[in-house]
């Protein structure tokens, strides 16, 4: 002990000595050990942390695997869930739930997001409210009296964490429901959610078998893995199509709740962790040259303590000692720089990646942090340690040792640790070069409809107030004319949904004159509710026919608008699907017949990676949707919100929106005192969530590949300045027997390029083997895209060349006399 208490003394003494080396070296490894502390928070917070339930692995989601649009994540419905439930052999049992959004009324209006849950969803996932009662199921079922439990954050925020609420009414909606109880702290399935309703089933949802609107989450039985699950829903799919054969092209796929909640950034994370590991590699190689040239510069002293008795294996254990020390103090920089990094994940990261939780420095990362260094310590410190193992005693006390060209090995692992620098760096530029290649075709998509200066007004109107159709399509048509009217408003118009849920509003529909096409041909074709003026707010041409019209009213013929899509799949043109008609159901059902008055652009809702689902648009005046949304384009510059916002970060909002919003506010309370806004944005914002996964890994991958270009351009730096040093004397006596400046220089860049093109060589191949977990990643770019490939190592070799350029130079000016009296 006292023996290592010493050697920690001499290590605080040395590195305090040289504090040049010491900075440089722990401001290195703080990049590398600092970009791994914050992508371990975010794996750890999202991927490793447990779920909030009891036996949390045993939870899974059942979906209907929609085979004929190519989800496999799609929503049930109410029959199909209890014939699942009844015929599963491996769940102990299976609930359904619906997300939605309800209007508290009591008080200061406020619209909260909310869930509809079957009365055994709690009970599957383990988990009771803190106070009051759990839902029963006779509250399943329309007419019962309508119970509500609300969240904990909800109760302390609305009701002051007043325990008497419980048994209290409420009116959501509307419509008065008792407090049944209230959850405890923390919970929120299935997430930001602040209160829970029972499912109040009418007769039709209770037997439709083609009314998709469930989400279903089910509990193994113990000891039952994903396969076993999956298999048994694969036996139960297929019985369902035998006794319903309209379920044809439909099966049943099981995923883990985790995957279900945090599988969006799985990938992603993993992928952003082998990219910091990388960048740690670089940083340690740099170190490794620093410390290599710090032992090599040490020789004769360590050769001195080895001729006055100190053996091999203490003086290893000091070098290993001061390597330890820098990598604490590396890392204890690094943790703070992952502060920062931390904040640049969230801000840039998707919604999935703080569904568990938000990234943290807590106990468990900092002892990740602690070990790392502790690895990096013993790594980088190991080069040194082998250096002066190998060191002959006589030959490094003898003089004139220096300036000499150093031992062959040394030069060597030189060059290794160059070429491995540029391999890494080269693979994580081409990952990145792939995606920024990959994310620019997907910003250069013809998306169909412009956001520049467009804002977003979420509404829902209670049922009980608005139970009549012309009252709900009357109090749209007065909000369209008021919010046209407001300053810096240029036009304005309402749609039931902007931007395409992946789970729609859509239907079967039936052709008139076509007859039924077989099961398996059949595709769902989206719908929404437009008002007038709705195309030209989004800037959607109008391709053939007329747009939505005020004279579309309940009391003329049900017309319909179909985008260009629709046209192509059942009339072949534009031109030809003007007039025709279609219904939803089949053509001997009792559905109503479309007439369709207008064909209009496809733009693209779902997402920009997704073309255009066949679409059908609806007068709101026949199809008086309660819930809507406000579309408000506003004059040029009333909103800094420009085309191609799609790289801010979400929540992005234009800049004078704030101001906007309170006039739309008032406006409202003008119509309807009792009624909140919900959800408000600008178009980009919207559009950017929707990005934001692909855009998270881009800029993230980017960024980590512009740190390992730098320390790669540092550490060849570093390595062909100490060995144009060392080869003074060589240069020197070259000039002296003739050599020019034009020789030397190319004999010093050529020495010097031969490590990184190497490096180059080795770093294309393992660039190629890597690029294939990027797959998953891609937009219309392979993972062999040709530009990239020419482009990067293009990039490389000239940053490898620029740092060999300053210390081929000054070799040049070496003046032979001087080389010559070097030592």
């Amino acid at each position: 002990m006292d023996s290592f208490r010493q050697d920690l003394r001499y290590a605080f003494r040395t590195l305090v000595r040289d504090r040049g080396t010491t900075l440089l070296v722990a401001f290195t490894l703080a990049l590398g050990i600092g970009a791994n502390t914050a992508i371990f928070s975010a794996l750890r917070g999202s991927l490793l942390a447990p779920l909030p339930y009891p036996d949390a692995d045993e939870l899974v989601m059942v979906w209907l695997d929609n085979e004929r649009l190519g989800i496999r994540t799609d929503i049930t419905s109410y029959p199909n869930f209890e014939d699942a439930r009844a015929l599963a052999t491996t769940l102990l049992d299976l609930g359904v739930y619906r997300p939605t959004w309800v209007t508290l009324s009591d008080g200061e209006p406020e619209r909260l997001r909310a869930s509809r849950v079957a009365a055994n969803v709690f009970p599957i996932l383990g988990v009771h409210p803190a106070r009051g009662r759990a839902f029963e199921s006779r509250e399943d079922l329309e007419g019962q009296e309508r119970a509500v439990i609300l969240g904990d954050a909800l109760w302390k925020r609305r009701f002051g964490a007043d325990p008497g609420v419980v048994g209290q009414r409420l009116r959501l909606d509307g419509e008065p429901y008792t407090v049944a109880g209230i959850m405890a702290p923390g919970f929120d399935f299935p997430g930001d959610v602040e209160l829970w309703l029972p499912m109040e089933l009418s007769e039709g949802r209770r037997t439709s078998r083609g009314s998709f609107w469930l989400y279903q989450i089910g509990r193994t039985s113990p000891g039952t893995t994903l396969e076993a699950a999956q298999a048994d829903m694969d036996a139960v799919a297929g019985r369902l199509v035998e006794a319903n054969p309209r379920l044809e092209g439909y099966g049943l796929y099981v995923q883990s709740l985790r995957q279900h909640l945090v599988g969006e950034v799985r990938t992603p994370l993993l992928v952003l962790s082998g990219a910091v590991a990388f960048v740690l590699l670089i940083a340690c190689s740099n170190v490794a040259h620093l410390l290599l040239a710090r032992s090599a510069a040490r020789e004769r002293e360590l050769s001195l303590r080895l001729a006055l008795g100190a053996n091999r294996g203490r003086l290893a254990r000091l070098l290993l000692t001061e390597s330890v020390v820098l990598a604490l103090v590396g890392g204890g920089l690094g943790a703070a720089l992952a502060v920062f990094g931390l904040r640049a994940l969230v801000t840039l990261g998707p919604e999935a990646l703080t569904r568990l939780g938000t990234p943290a420095l807590d106990a468990p990362v900092l002892a990740y942090t602690l070990a790392l260094s502790l690895v990096v310590g013993l790594l980088v410190g190991l080069l040194p340690v082998l250096q002066v193992s190998a060191t002959a005693l006589t030959d490094a006390l003898k003089d004139g040792g220096r300036g000499a060209a150093g031992p062959r090995r040394r030069r060597w692992l030189r060059r290794g640790l160059v070429a491995a620098e540029v391999a890494l760096a080269l693979v994580l530029l081409v990952g990145a070069g792939l995606l920024l290649r990959s994310f620019g075709r997907l910003l250069a998509v013809d998306r169909g409809f412009s956001t520049a200066g467009v804002l977003t007004v979420e509404l829902s109107l209670p049922g009980e107030a608005y139970s009549e159709e012309a009252r709900v399509v009357g109090f749209y048509r007065d909000l369209l004319e008021r919010s046209g009217a407001l300053p810096g408003v240029d036009s304005a118009a309402a749609t039931s949904d902007v931007l395409l849920p992946q789970l729609a509003n859509s239907g079967n529909v039936s052709i008139e004159g076509q007859g039924d096409p077989p099961d398996e041909e059949r595709i769902e074709v989206t719908f929404d509710a437009v008002t007038p003026g709705y195309f030209d707010v989004l800037g959607i041409p109008v391709l053939a026919g007329r747009d939505v019209l005020p004279s579309d009213d309940a009391e003329a013929p049900p017309v319909t608008i179909v985008n260009a899509a629709m046209a192509r799949r059942y009339w072949g043109s534009a031109d030809d699907a003007v007039g025709r008609r279609f219904k939803f159901g089949d053509q001997d059902g009792d559905g109503t017949w479309y007439t369709v008055a207008g064909v209009v652009g496809d733009a693209r809702r779902t997402s920009l990676e997704q073309a255009a689902r066949p679409s059908a648009y609806f007068p709101h005046s026949q199809a008086a949707f309660r819930s809507m949304t406000l579309v408000v384009r506003t004059r040029r510059g009333a909103l800094a919100s420009p085309e191609g916002t799609l790289l801010r970060p979400l929540g992005s909002r234009g800049g004078d929106l704030q101001a906007l919003v309170p006039a739309i506010r008032r406006t409202v309370r003008e119509l309807d005192p009792t009624l909140p806004l919900g959800s408000v944005a600008t178009l980009d914002a919207a559009l950017a969530e929707r990005v934001a996964p692909r855009r998270f890994h881009t800029v993230l991958l980017a960024a980590f590949a512009g740190l390992a270009l730098f320390l790669s351009l540092v550490g060849i730096y570093g390595v062909i300045a100490q060995w144009v040093g060392e080869r003074t004397r060589e240069i020197g006596v070259r000039m002296a027997l003739g050599a020019g400046r034009g020789d030397v220089l190319r004999w010093v860049l050529g020495q010097a390029l031969l490590a990184p093109a190497i490096g180059l060589a080795i770093g294309i191949g393992l660039s190629m083997a890597v690029a294939r977990a990027l797959r998953s990643l891609l937009f219309e770019v392979g993972i062999l895209d040709p530009l990239t490939y020419v482009v990067v190592p293009a990039v490389v070799l000239a940053v490898a060349a620029a740092a060999t350029l300053w210390p081929a130079l000054r070799a040049t000016r070496v003046h032979p006399s001087r080389a010559l009296h070097y030592e």
